[in-house]
């Protein structure tokens, strides 16, 4: 049976790993996976995020099991693609250091492979991390910085056209030489309707000029609407167009330098304005050091994409002189050292925030009452945003009586180690868990941003027995020999491969339930497995099924 479809394709990163370069046709027998719903709560659920891509499935490529060729043609995409591999091999021979270069890479081409973890959360912590990924705030300092460059052309009446067309070109032209990335078509979409309007001098009327390249962006793909970069570009644009003029003629500087200042403060706020409750919803963070990143690094950005871009057009000439890369590297330098500053003040970092569906739906609604703010209308505006304070607040009393009245006793799922725990209310006990695991601490963190201000009560992790609710769960792991306990357990939790023979335990004993998590090895786990079905006991594996949770009610 013929189909057709997407995939997430996946490749081993070793020394002995196939290269495969956009574009080529792969012939296999290997069979596609499901991609898996999320294990454990709080996670990032994975399966939903590729629904929306409309992905189903995904494919481990390994050694020796394929066959792949070279088309005779090849789509735009994949020439875009191989064309900005290549760029990436010109910038890797230049004299810059690693962390340079991959840094260079995530800027000028949207190519983030080669950065490392911990340079990402150091622009994290600075309130950068959106330097590092191309979107509107790149390709609108390329639109200013071509249209800056390009400005005294309208002197002549030949100058006067290419104004209007140099612009737009050039903005494809970055997308294709970033890989025609979704956030960069993205982007580059709404922008070249944004540069047609300041052509015919409508920058005061751009709200239907966003709506039409909001509306052809979903046409081409409608998938956009669930995918956050695509809300939070042009919610912070909405937010500089129609927010910006405000706060801007709250203060008028006379000095140049301080204007400039000022209005580089304008656009930052106000974007901060508009994309808050995106933010706060999908990343559960926020740092307050926005502001200053925003005015530090913002403009040493401008300078490098227009050192960069130079910089490649260079790299086509084999002509690039060495004090040009010299002063490059300083300036990269120096942008990365007011980010490794800004990152030592945490305290201005906030985490773990609840925020729900609600929340955000109400904080949406607020900031699009202040889009139609008018000075006449202002009695209107302060009704409707008191109304909606006090929805938000209302709301944020409601989830945290309803969340801190339940109570539930959850085994999490995570490869080779165990945790579990006991909540009531917002207090949490600890069951189960293993000192300093790093893998654990982030489960604990996804599951506390469900609730408002969950906090661990205590650690009780040497117990075996727990009675909850009239339930008797008994824990028998590798450091438990004694299985008689005196009673018929409801359900039994098996961890770090005991040494049980547990076709003979059930002979003494009758639960209703046998749970094994990921601790365990799988061969014991599909050995346990034919012992419950020949007893006719359910046998919950968290590595199939996810994370085992009981609600115990208020």
């Amino acid at each position: 049976m013929k189909s057709s479809g997407f995939v997430w394709l996946r490749i081993d990163k070793n020394k002995n790993s196939a290269i495969l370069k956009p574009g080529t046709r792969i012939v296999t027998c290997l069979e596609l996976n499901e991609i898996k719903a999320k294990r454990n709560p709080g996670e990032f659920d994975y399966q939903d995020y590729s629904k929306k891509k409309n992905i189903g499935y995904q494919l481990t490529l390994e050694n020796n099991k394929f066959f792949s060729s070279q088309p005779d043609r090849i789509g735009l995409v994949a020439k875009a693609l191989n064309y900005r591999d290549y760029l990436s091999l010109l910038l890797n021979k230049l004299k810059f250091d690693a962390m340079e270069t991959s840094l260079l890479e995530a800027l000028l081409l949207g190519r983030k492979t080669d950065l490392k973890k911990e340079m990402a959360s150091v622009y994290r912590k600075a309130g950068a991390m959106h330097l590092l990924a191309i979107s509107g705030l790149h390709v609108g300092i390329l639109l200013f910085f071509i249209r800056t460059l390009f400005m005294p052309l309208r002197r002549w009446q030949v100058g006067k056209g290419l104004m209007k067309i140099v612009p737009f070109f050039s903005l494809w032209v970055f997308a294709f030489i970033t890989g025609l990335s979704p956030s960069v078509l993205r982007a580059v979409i709404m922008f070249s309707f944004i540069s047609i309007a300041l052509n015919f001098n409508r920058f005061h009327h751009l709200n239907p000029i966003l709506f039409i390249a909001f509306f052809i962006s979903l046409l081409w793909k409608p998938s956009y609407l669930f995918d956050p970069g695509f809300q939070l570009s042009y919610l912070a644009v909405l937010s500089i167009v129609n927010l910006g003029p405000r706060i801007r003629n709250l203060w008028r500087p006379k000095n140049k330098i301080i204007l400039y200042l000022w209005n580089l403060t304008v656009v930052s706020i106000a974007a901060q304005i508009g994309v808050l409750p995106l933010i706060l919803y999908y990343f559960h963070e926020f740092s307050g050091l926005f502001l200053f990143s925003s005015l530090l690094l913002i403009p040493l950005l401008g300078i490098i994409l227009g050192f960069g871009y130079l910089l490649l057009v260079m790299l086509q000439f084999d002509f690039v002189p060495e004090f040009y890369i010299q002063i490059f590297s300083f300036i990269i330098g120096l942008m990365n050292r007011i980010v490794f500053f800004l990152s030592r003040f945490e305290v201005f970092i906030v985490e773990k925030v609840f925020f729900s569906k609600a929340l955000l739906t109400i904080s949406i609604i607020s900031i699009i009452v202040l889009f139609f703010y008018r000075t006449k209308e202002a009695s209107k505006v302060v009704i409707a945003l008191l109304v909606n304070v006090t929805l938000f607040a209302t709301t944020v009393l409601i989830e945290s009586v309803i969340k801190e009245s339940g109570s539930s006793f959850i085994v999490f799922q995570e490869f080779n180690k165990s945790l579990i725990i006991k909540r009531s209310g917002k207090w949490v006990s600890l069951i189960r868990k293993a000192e300093q695991e790093p893998g654990l601490d982030r489960l604990m963190e996804n599951y506390q941003r469900g609730f408002i201000g969950l906090k661990i009560e205590k650690e009780e992790c040497d117990q075996n027995l727990i009675e909850l609710s009239g339930q008797r769960i008994m824990i028998v792991d590798s450091n438990v020999f004694l299985t008689d306990f005196g009673f018929d357990p409801d359900i039994i939790i098996l961890l770090n491969s005991p040494k049980i023979n547990l076709e003979r335990f059930l002979q003494e004993v009758d639960p209703r339930l046998i749970v094994a998590d990921g601790s365990n090895y799988n061969f014991l786990k599909k050995r346990w497995l034919k012992s419950a079905e020949e007893k006719q006991i359910p046998f919950y594996d968290t590595a199939i099924k996810g994370a085992f949770e009981i609600n115990l009610g208020t």
